[in-house]
């Protein structure tokens, strides 16, 4: 994605987002790449979606998870342009740190996405590394209090929450004294187990060199263990799916997954009243009430019986109405 021509970008995301909203996502988090300005296109009816809380682009230290630019590249030496980092915003040192945060946060960010550790998708930076000083982390969370940071291990996990980080992203390699000290600080918690899972099969598996396929295996199984162990430890958790490029067709996967070490009732909670906790948006979304955007969806099974109906989506789904508003309708 990361080298794609933007106009292609933008094509591609009018049918990412309409298919999203017809496998009953009403409203997405967006963690690196979306813009206000998409989100302000759903918004206005101009295109069909859910409506989207985005942070623009994550933050990321040079040679981090967020630095797609290739070594080679010189663009910017000779007031040339790449865009090669439409996820990512590099930033180093507690300056850039600052006018980092606060550049995204005039385009219209909803909330701060920092990658504080190493990820599977680049190929510079291991899963273990931790990213960013103590000193940048601070100077992002002292500007701005809705922020989730990129973080596989319990070093990356501590580095993160101890300079003030509200959430966690991944966490695939968290102990089980880590998910107690979230739970004692209120951290949310949102595992992305389904995309480990995906990576590893055909045809997924041939998009990623082998180094990146085994730091993807070094994270999927251990990622069921987490989330377990977050289950046990009472931390607030909250549906993800980090499903990148053609992939996302397959982010209801995450409940299948989910079901194999949690209950059912506990990851519908995740998807809908704690991922409206996570967004500051308890009462509007999440819930039937009065005063609610009045999402819903009409389903010809229980998922309280069975979650895994939500990843039958084409057989079960029925309808999906958003702001009061039917978007699907198949009775």
């Amino acid at each position: 994605m990361a080298r794609t021509p933007s106009e292609v970008v933008t094509l591609r995301t009018t049918h990412v987002l309409k298919t999203m909203l017809e496998r009953g996502f009403t409203t997405a988090r967006d963690v690196g790449g979306a813009s206000k300005n998409i989100a302000n296109a759903v918004s206005e009816g101009l295109l069909s979606g859910p409506r989207l809380f985005q942070c623009g682009r994550a933050l990321s230290q040079t040679g981090g998870h967020g630095d797609f630019v290739r070594p080679d590249n010189q663009a910017h030496c000779c007031g040339g342009h790449s865009n090669e980092n439409l996820l990512g915003r590099l930033c180093d040192g507690v300056p850039e740190c600052l006018k980092a945060v606060r550049t995204e946060i005039k385009a219209g960010a909803d909330h701060i996405k920092v990658m504080v550790g190493g990820g599977v998708a680049t190929e510079a930076d291991g899963v273990e590394t931790v990213q960013f000083t103590g000193a940048e982390i601070r100077a992002i969370t002292e500007t701005c209090d809705l922020m989730g940071a990129h973080a596989y291990t319990d070093r990356a996990i501590r580095h993160a929450v101890e300079n003030g980080i509200k959430g966690i992203e991944h966490g695939n390699l968290m102990s089980a004294e880590t998910a107690k000290y979230m739970a004692e600080r209120g951290i949310f918690y949102t595992p992305t187990l389904a995309t480990s899972h995906v990576w590893n099969r055909d045809p997924y598996n041939k998009m990623l060199p082998p180094a990146n396929l085994e730091k993807n295996n070094s994270v999927m199984h251990a990622g069921l263990r987490a989330a377990k162990f977050a289950y046990d430890a009472g931390v607030i958790m909250c549906y993800g799916s980090d499903m990148l490029g053609s992939k996302q067709v397959l982010q209801t996967e995450e409940f299948a997954v989910l079901a194999t070490v949690l209950p059912d009732a506990h990851i519908l909670k995740m998807a809908t009243i704690n991922s409206a906790k996570v967004l500051k948006q308890e009462g509007k979304l999440g819930v039937i009430a009065p005063g609610a955007h009045g999402d819903m969806l009409v389903l010809s099974e229980n998922p309280l019986e069975d979650i895994t109906v939500l990843d039958q989506h084409e057989r079960v789904l029925k309808g999906v109405i958003q702001g009061g508003r039917r978007k699907l309708w198949r009775l």
